[in-house]
């Protein structure tokens, strides 16, 4: 059996609607007698000859892309749960693998307390539903989502001038700050806008940078005339006069001091390749360490908190997109120092 609590002001409707269709899954998949609590956070206590008691992380969908974010935030001392629509089977796989529990909406389930508990269902299947498309999940979203998070979390602009630097139409920025409105993520007073929910813009970002953005705009892999010496390739592209600048690993050793970099991005003018292959001396390899891409609006170069490195949140969503320990380790730290308001 299921009880909650009817203290649910914490959790709103479309997320409160959620956990009920988990509940009934769970119960038929698992026989098991459940309570949700709702305090300050949602507990899920599990009642079978004994008590255990989980905090809910609530992700109406998973992603491949989001996954990094959530291991990370699942990294507590209390056990936690993540509660989500469908979890697929490779997913479910990985959250296993990270000792991370799970149920979602189909039946799907993983559960395990050594000795006491263990419940691992997979393989069940989502119906096909038609979801109301997200605008904010989009390329024109992404590059205004990338605007606020390297310009919050209090911005001054006008439309035009969000328009400007961006990019984007005049039209599309209206459509898109709406949405954010509509949301709850952005707060509109005057010619300000507050981002209220950084935690939620961020995992947007994540999840769109990678899907959306970054995706078709890589030029090719290359190896440069400094090979494994990547620091020396920083230093030659911050002395040229151009908005070329540095990502993925390279960017996170640069602004972290704390990784090792085997890796690069460079994101480019296509009018500046030539120039850059003859300066840094680049021969196109698939087993070269540094990927070229064209960039999506050179005016982003300036918007990083250092000369020739791309903005902070492309940098950590590079990082993320990894699943080597260091590089998420360090994507964690640069989130830390440079957008604390969104954790």
């Amino acid at each position: 059996m299921f009880m909650i609590h009817e203290h649910h002001k914490t959790v709103n409707n479309k997320n409160y609607e959620l956990i009920h269709k988990v509940k009934e899954s769970f119960e038929t998949s698992t026989g098991l007698k459940v309570e949700l609590i709702f305090n300050d956070k949602i507990y899920l206590r599990i009642k079978n000859g004994g008590t255990v008691t989980a905090s809910c992380c609530i992700k109406s969908q998973l992603r491949p892309s989001t996954l990094p974010l959530i291991l990370e935030e699942c990294k507590k001392d209390e056990p936690v749960i993540v509660i989500t629509q469908f979890v697929s089977r490779p997913i479910a796989e990985k959250l296993r693998q990270n000792k991370i529990w799970f149920a979602d909406t189909v039946g799907n389930v993983y559960i395990e307390v050594p000795g006491k508990l263990f419940v691992f269902v997979i393989g069940k299947s989502q119906k096909r539903v038609y979801e109301e498309k997200n605008t904010l999940k989009t390329e024109s979203g992404a590059k205004l989502i990338l605007y606020l998070l390297t310009h919050g979390p209090e911005i001054e602009a006008t439309y035009r001038k969000i328009a400007e630097e961006t990019g984007l139409s005049l039209g599309r920025t209206s459509h898109l700050v709406r949405a954010l409105l509509k949301n709850e993520i952005v707060l509109k007073n005057g010619k300000t806008y507050s981002v209220i929910d950084g935690k939620k813009l961020f995992e947007i970002w994540i999840e769109v940078y990678i899907e959306k953005l970054k995706l078709k705009r890589l030029e090719g892999i290359y190896l440069s005339k400094f090979r494994s010496n990547l620091v020396e390739l920083y230093k030659r592209v911050t002395k040229l006069n151009i908005p070329a600048g540095i990502g993925d690993e390279l960017g996170g050793e640069i602004l972290s001091g704390y990784l090792k970099a085997k890796y690069a991005s460079l994101w480019i003018r296509l009018e500046d390749k030539e120039l850059l292959k003859k300066e840094l001396g680049l021969l196109r390899t698939k087993k070269g360490n540094i990927k070229v891409y064209e960039h999506f609006n050179p005016q982003i170069i300036w918007w990083s908190p250092q000369k020739g490195i791309i903005p902070v949140p492309m940098i950590i969503a590079d990082l993320l997109e990894t699943d080597d320990v260091r590089c998420r380790e360090t994507a964690m730290m640069l989130r830390e120092k440079f957008l604390k308001w969104t954790i």
